[in-house]
């Protein structure tokens, strides 16, 4: 898989962030599944992610999640990794040229989401 990584050094707004980032390269092997508020399953492309949440693209026509709403029965795919649990959505932000992009906290269902989640990270920054 094709990663980018990036800490939002150089950005001229103060950034929260903490950790790195990974910013993916569309692939097809990494997404977020998850049912929308239109009651349709979503595939969506995942563009970045961190040891504090992720950020997709919402695809045209699809309605915006809301700022602090909490999306459960989702699943993030990284390569061959698929965890479970649930999005708290931190914002969804209108890029002139990617369309809408949602940034979320993502909290695994279990302890072993949790360990997939931490070891798919780790495989992206070797």
């Amino acid at each position: 898989m094709k990663f980018e990584v990036s800490n939002n050094a150089g950005h001229a707004t103060a950034c929260r962030r903490g950790t790195e980032r990974y910013r993916l390269l569309y692939s097809g092997e990494a997404f977020v599944e998850l049912v929308g508020p239109d009651g349709r399953a979503w595939r969506l492309e995942l563009m970045g992610i961190s040891s504090q949440g992720l950020c997709f693209g919402l695809q045209g026509g699809q309605p915006v999640l809301e700022r602090g709403s909490r999306v459960d029965g989702v699943v993030v795919q990284i390569g061959s990794a698929r965890m479970d649990g649930m999005l708290l959505i931190a914002h969804a932000t209108e890029e002139f040229a990617s369309g809408t992009i949602c940034g979320a906290a993502f909290h695994p269902t279990s302890e072993i989401d949790e360990l997939k989640l931490r070891e798919a990270i780790a495989t992206l920054g070797w």
